[in-house]
């Protein structure tokens, strides 16, 4: 064999080599984007997931405040007057009804409510 052809061949042999590790390390990368991006929309599913109970937790307990409020008022509506614990029970439920984005026929029926004098003292 000719020794000219020595360089030629170890030039091809790493030009190959080269080749064939590039590829590699770009099916990795590839590999390592596609778990990646996977990944992020199960993240994504989760926040979403956590997001949905959260926003029917919130409706659910601004259902309850609000039946509450309601009844307090069928309860306590034709009173003269009211308990002072039913009173500050009634407010601490209105501010939370209203923290939750409650806010409709319900603050007329709390307004109502709190125009009533107390029995045991005065409103908050």
């Amino acid at each position: 064999m000719d020794s000219s052809y020595i360089p030629l061949i170890i030039s091809n042999a790493l030009s190959l080599f080269v080749a064939i590790l590039s590829h590699r390390i770009n099916k990795r990368m590839q590999e390592r984007d596609e778990k990646e991006r996977q990944e992020a929309i199960i993240r994504e599913e989760a926040v979403q997931k956590r997001q949905m109970e959260h926003d029917a937790l919130i409706a659910g307990l601004r259902a309850i405040l609000r039946d509450r409020l309601i009844n307090a008022y069928r309860t306590y509506g034709e009173w003269e007057e009211i308990p002072l614990y039913v009173s500050e029970n009634i407010q601490k439920m209105y501010m939370a009804y209203h923290n939750v984005g409650g806010n409709d026929t319900v603050t007329k029926l709390y307004e109502i409510l709190m125009d009533k004098p107390c029995i045991g003292g005065e409103h908050n």
